[in-house]
């Protein structure tokens, strides 16, 4: 999808979306649930969004996800370091930026 952060690649398997990535992938194809996933993210871009309403079983370690977790935990608007992750998290900001 093209995005004012430039272009971006959607994953789904089996039902959940599992990645989104810089980029462009070559022979994707799309899917009822990538579709909502575009159309949400066009939404989001416009500021006509604040959340999504999509499975998601994104792949990576129990540290990734307890980042991730992080990340979703702040709000719509609001800014945060990797410093401050790391400080809830008990680790180091180069390792959350990683």
């Amino acid at each position: 999808m093209h995005s004012p952060l430039g272009p971006l690649t959607i994953f789904e398997d089996e039902g959940a979306i599992v990645a989104l990535e810089f980029g462009r992938a070559v022979g994707t194809s799309e899917t009822p649930l990538l579709t909502r996933a575009k159309d949400q993210l066009d939404a989001y871009f416009a500021r006509a969004r604040q959340d999504f309403k999509l499975p998601l079983t994104p792949r990576g370690s129990d540290f990734q996800r307890a980042v991730w977790d992080q990340m979703c935990a702040i709000p719509y608007g609001a800014a945060t370091t990797y410093g401050d992750v790391a400080r809830h998290l008990g680790s180091a900001a180069r390792a959350v930026g990683g």
